[in-house]
């Protein structure tokens, strides 16, 4: 997830944990206790769900046929989130679920203490074992402006994936990384040890949105060329065996404001020199879109999708992903032998919906992800 989200989610998640132990009390929340040991079947692809849901109801519309793993960002009312429905039922199904930890980066400085890392490890490893999880999702994201912290963060994962496995040998521990190890890192001083960090994971998962780094102009969040290229690095240039790594595609988007257009058409070329931009799930996108009619436009160049209009009198261009454009980014994880797929996130499809062409379209996401992922494990098979 991006930067400031992450800085957010250890506090959330520590409230959405607490709430669940109201309900559970500490105890096994399904019929049986069977249900509530972690997962032991072993997967040689994943298919990971990011559930940040607050409608109890929204992981009965998942399509759970080759889901391996569902991962509990949770931040928001926690009182309505049914936890137990959907932790049983992927137990059941013999899907893990793990919780999504954060680390501040006012703790950074911090990760050369061992004492520090302790006390962090044995947090996440609590909630852990009282929650009946299956592991530990790292989200560590921000600025390691010096050796020693890009040293600590690998550290911290060495000394997570120690705890976890010796806990038991099931347990899972993931990192999620940004769509390349250079772009996104060293222009902001993102610059981890991807290397080591592998090492010490059963799996990564990259980030490939929030790629939009440009200032001046309106652009794709996910844009195809930076998307190969970053994935290059990792497994060419770093070396990173492709089944260690999982694609994480956008189903959201950003909606920016135009200043003025370099072509006047105002269909391309929007310039926002440095004007407010915000994320748009794909479930407000589609109203925008059919509320106005808006033709949806393809550039070529980032494989992205893009429509332009007019809200309150200033001109909004907004960028997102649909069928055609992902159909790129499934295509690379297939060619490159990737590990698997994923998504940030879950809820941002409309599962309410009444409206055959809303309910189509929420169809419509979930379907390409899993028919993307039955064709990259056929591939990975040959």
């Amino acid at each position: 997830m991006g930067f400031v989200k992450a800085q957010n989610l250890l506090l959330q998640c520590c409230i959405f944990l607490s709430a669940i132990l109201i309900v559970c009390n500490a105890a096994c929340p399904c019929g049986s206790e069977e249900l509530c040991k972690p997962v032991t079947k072993n997967y040689t692809n994943e298919l990971v769900v990011f559930s940040c849901a607050t409608d109890p109801n929204e992981w009965k519309s998942y399509n759970w046929s080759e889901i391996t793993h569902v991962i509990l960002c949770h931040a928001g009312n926690t009182s309505n989130y049914n936890y137990t429905s959907l932790y049983c039922h992927a137990h059941a199904n013999q899907v893990r679920v793990t919780q999504l930890a954060a680390l501040h980066t006012d703790d950074f400085p911090h990760l050369g203490e061992a004492s520090f890392r302790k006390k962090v490890i044995d947090g996440w490893m609590n909630q852990t074992k009282t929650f009946y999880l299956d592991g530990v999702n790292m989200d560590v994201e921000g600025a390691a402006f010096t050796n020693d912290v890009v040293a600590g963060i690998t550290q911290l994962t060495k000394e997570t994936h120690e705890a976890y496995k010796k806990a038991n040998p099931n347990y899972v521990v993931t990192f999620d990384i940004p769509y390349s190890p250079y772009l996104a890192g060293c222009i902001s001083k993102y610059c981890f040890d991807y290397i080591g960090i592998s090492k010490y994971t059963d799996y990564m998962i990259v980030m490939d949105y929030d790629a939009n780094i440009d200032i001046f102009m309106a652009q794709a969040n996910s844009p195809f060329y930076m998307i190969e290229e970053g994935l290059e690095l990792y497994t060419k240039n770093l070396s990173i065996d492709p089944q260690s790594l999982v694609m994480a595609v956008p189903w959201y988007g950003y909606d920016f404001q135009c200043k003025d257009f370099l072509n006047r058409t105002g269909n391309e070329l929007c310039l926002i020199f440095g004007a407010g931009h915000m994320q748009r799930c794909f479930s407000s996108i589609s109203p925008i879109i059919r509320n106005n009619s808006l033709p949806v436009h393809f550039n070529g160049y980032s494989k992205s999708v893009f429509v332009t209009l007019m809200m309150d009198g200033v001109y909004h261009q907004i960028w997102f992903d649909n069928s055609k454009s992902l159909s790129y980014k499934f295509d690379l994880a297939k060619k490159l032998g990737l590990r698997g797929l994923s998504m940030w996130r879950s809820d941002c499809l409309d599962y309410t919906a009444k409206d055959p062409y809303v309910v189509n379209e929420t169809f419509q996401y979930w379907s390409d992800l899993t028919e993307a992922m039955i064709q990259l494990k056929k591939s990975n098979d040959v």
